[in-house]
C-alpha cells in the first residue's frame, strides 16, 4: 500500500512539474490530477498522495502519508508580481476610503459617495462563489487572469470616469474581479504545498494584503493631494497587465479530476457552469446585503423598501438550496458540503470574526474624531495596532499550524482547518464560500455598528438636551445636524458640545457590544472545531 502511494505521489509531482504550456487538451490538464478503482467499484482520486472516495461524504478522513511531493519552483519575477498585484488590490480599498469624499466631491455627489466602496463589497458578494467552480472547469490560471483583466479595466474606467455613475460601474467590475484575486491564490497555494506548509503561505500572503491595507489610505490622500485622485486609479492598471503576463507564461493551468468524460461523452464546459445557481445565489446575496447599506441612511429602516429587499433575497435563497440540490448536475456550491460541520464553523468563524473587526474599525476612529477631534488622518491611525496584530498573529499562527495543529481563529488557520476537513476535489468551491464570508461579514458588521450608532445616539441626545431645557423643535434641529457633520460640534455652545459628545460616546459603548458578541461567537464555533493533525 505504501509502495502504491509513493508511486502516485511521484507521477503527481512529475505532472505539476510539467509545463503545461506543452498541453494542448483538456484531459492532459486535468491528469495532473490521479484517479484510480477501489476494490468495490467507487471511483477515487489521488492528490498529494491522498485517497478520497468521490462519494458525497459528510466527513472527509485523509489518511496519513508520510512521503510529499516536490512542487513547482517559480521564479522570483512571478512571485513578486503575484505579490504586487495583490498588494495593489489590497490597497485599493482603504484607498477609496481615504479619497472617495474626494472623488464625490468632484461631481457634486457627496452623498452618494459611500457608494464607491459598497459597490466593490456588493460585486465581490455577487460574484465570489462562481470562482471556485469555474476554475474547476476552466483552470486556475486562466480565471486568475479573468480576475486580473477585471480589476485592472475596472480601475482604468474609474481613472478616465466622467460621472459619479461612471466611476461606480468602474468600481462594481473592479470589484468582480478582486473577488477572485485573494480567493484564487490561496486555492492556487493548496495545489502546489502540502496541506502542512499553506499556512505558512497563507500568512505570506495575509502579511501583504493587510500591509497594502495599510498603505492605501496615505497613499492615496497623498497622489489626491499632489497628482490627483485619477491616477492612483490609472497607475494600478499596468501592474495587473503586467502580473497576467507574467501568470500567463509561468502559472501551470490546474484543474480538478472532474473534467473528465460523462457517459463517455465529453461535456461542453459552458453546459457545466450552473448559470441558474449562479444567478440565484449572487442576486439573493445582492438583495440581503442591499438593505442593510441604505437602512437608516438612504431610506428609514421603517421603510417598507427595507423588508421587501429582505424578502427577495431570502426567495432568492431558496431558489438557489433548490436549484443545487435537485437540478442541477455541477452544483456551483454543493449543499453537501453544509453537512459538513467544519464547514459551517469555518464560514460562521470567518463571518463573525471580519464583523467584529469592521464594527470595530467604524466606531474606533469616530471614537477620537468626536471626543478629542482628531482629523481624520489621526483617527485612522488609531486603527494600527489592529493591523500590527493582525500581521504579527498571522505570521504566528501560519509557524503554528506547520508545526501540525489543524484549527483557531485567524484567516490562516480557519482556511487551513477548512481544506483539511474536505474532499480536496472540493477545495476550489469550499473556498470560495470562506471568502465570500468576509465580504457578508464586513457588510454586516458595519452595517450593525451603523445602525446601533444611530439608533442610540439620538435618542440618548433627546434626553440630554431635554435635561438641558432645550425646546423640542431646537433639539431636534441640533439633533439633525449632529448627526450630519461632525464639524457642527465646533459651531455650537460647549454646553451643548459636550452633551452631544456624550451621547456619541453612549453610542458607541453599544457598538462595540456588536464586536463583542460576534467574537464570542467566533471563539465558541472554534473550540466546538475539531483538532486534526496535518498529515499531508
Amino acid at each position: 500500500m505504501t509502495n502504491r502511494i509513493g508511486r502516485v505521489v511521484d507521477e503527481t509531482a512529475r505532472l505539476l512539474n510539467r509545463d503545461t504550456s506543452s498541453t494542448g487538451s483538456d484531459d492532459e490538464v486535468s491528469s495532473q490530477f490521479s484517479s484510480s478503482s477501489s476494490i468495490d467499484g467507487s471511483s477515487r482520486v489521488t492528490i498529494y498522495g491522498t485517497q478520497v472516495k468521490s462519494d458525497d461524504e459528510e466527513q472527509y478522513e485523509p489518511e496519513a502519508v508520510t512521503s510529499e511531493p516536490s512542487h513547482p519552483v517559480y521564479s522570483n519575477s512571478f512571485i513578486a508580481r503575484v505579490v504586487a498585484a495583490l498588494l495593489v488590490a489590497s490597497a485599493d480599498g482603504s484607498l477609496v476610503i481615504a479619497t472617495h469624499a474626494i472623488i464625490a466631491s468632484e461631481f457634486n455627489d457627496l452623498e452618494n459617495s459611500s457608494w464607491l466602496f459598497i459597490s466593490f463589497l456588493l460585486a465581490g458578494a455577487a460574484t465570489q462563489s462562481l470562482y471556485g467552480k469555474l476554475s474547476d472547469i476552466y483552470g486556475r490560471k486562466s480565471v486568475l487572469l479573468v480576475s486580473y483583466a477585471l480589476f485592472a479595466i475596472g480601475s482604468a474606467l474609474i481613472g478616465a470616469g466622467q460621472s459619479m455613475w461612471q466611476i461606480i460601474v468602474g468600481r462594481v467590475i473592479s470589484g468582480s474581479g478582486g473577488a477572485g484575486l485573494m480567493s484564487l491564490a490561496a486555492v492556487i497555494i493548496t495545489d502546489l504545498a502540502p496541506l502542512r506548509d499553506v499556512a505558512s503561505w497563507q500568512s505570506y500572503l495575509n502579511v501583504v494584503a493587510t500591509v497594502g491595507r495599510s498603505l492605501g489610505g496615505p497613499v492615496g490622500g497623498f497622489l489626491a493631494d499632489t497628482i490627483g485622485w485619477r491616477w492612483s486609479f490609472f497607475g494600478q492598471a499596468p501592474i495587473f497587465l503586467l502580473a497576467m503576463i507574467v501568470c500567463g507564461m509561468v502559472l501551470p493551468n490546474l484543474t480538478t479530476g472532474q473534467d473528465r468524460n460523462d457517459a463517455g461523452v465529453k461535456k461542453s464546459r459552458l453546459a457545466r457552469i450552473d448559470f441558474l445557481g449562479a444567478t440565484f445565489l449572487g442576486s439573493g446575496i445582492l438583495f440581503i446585503l442591499l438593505p442593510l447599506r441604505i437602512a437608516g441612511e438612504k431610506v428609514p429602516w421603517t421603510s417598507p423598501i427595507v423588508p421587501s429587499l429582505f424578502a427577495l433575497g431570502a426567495v432568492l435563497l431558496t431558489l438557489f438550496v433548490i436549484t443545487e440540490a435537485r437540478w442541477a448536475k455541477e452544483p456551483i456550491f454543493p449543499m453537501r458540503l453544509l453537512r459538513n460541520r467544519e464547514v459551517v464553523f469555518s464560514y460562521l468563524i470567518m463571518v463573525c470574526q471580519t464583523a467584529a473587526q469592521l464594527g470595530m474599525m467604524v466606531s474606533v476612529p469616530l471614537y477620537f474624531q468626536v471626543t478629542q477631534r482628531s482629523s481624520s488622518t489621526i483617527a485612522g491611525a488609531h486603527l494600527m495596532p489592529a493591523v500590527i496584530g493582525n500581521t504579527i498573529g498571522g505570521l504566528i499562527t501560519g509557524a503554528w499550524i506547520r508545526s501540525g495543529f489543524g484549527t483557531g481563529i485567524s484567516l490562516n488557520a480557519v482556511f487551513v482547518a477548512l481544506q483539511a476537513a474536505i474532499n480536496p476535489m472540493d477545495k476550489a468551491v469550499a473556498a470560495s464560500g470562506l471568502y465570500l464570508s468576509i465580504p457578508i461579514g464586513s457588510i454586516l458588521g458595519m452595517a450593525a455598528s451603523n445602525a446601533i450608532i444611530q439608533g442610540v445616539m439620538p435618542v440618548d441626545l433627546a434626553s440630554r438636551l431635554r435635561d438641558l431645557g432645550i425646546e423640542a423643535t431646537e433639539a431636534e434641529r441640533i439633533i439633525k445636524q449632529a448627526t450630519a457633520r461632525l464639524d457642527y460640534l465646533d459651531e455650537i455652545p460647549e454646553q451643548i458640545s459636550t452633551a452631544v459628545v456624550q451621547a456619541y460616546v453612549h453610542s458607541l459603548e453599544y457598538s462595540h457590544g456588536v464586536s463583542l458578541f460576534c467574537a464570542v461567537l467566533a471563539t465558541a464555533a472554534a473550540l466546538l472545531m475539531r483538532n486534526r493533525k496535518l498529515t499531508r
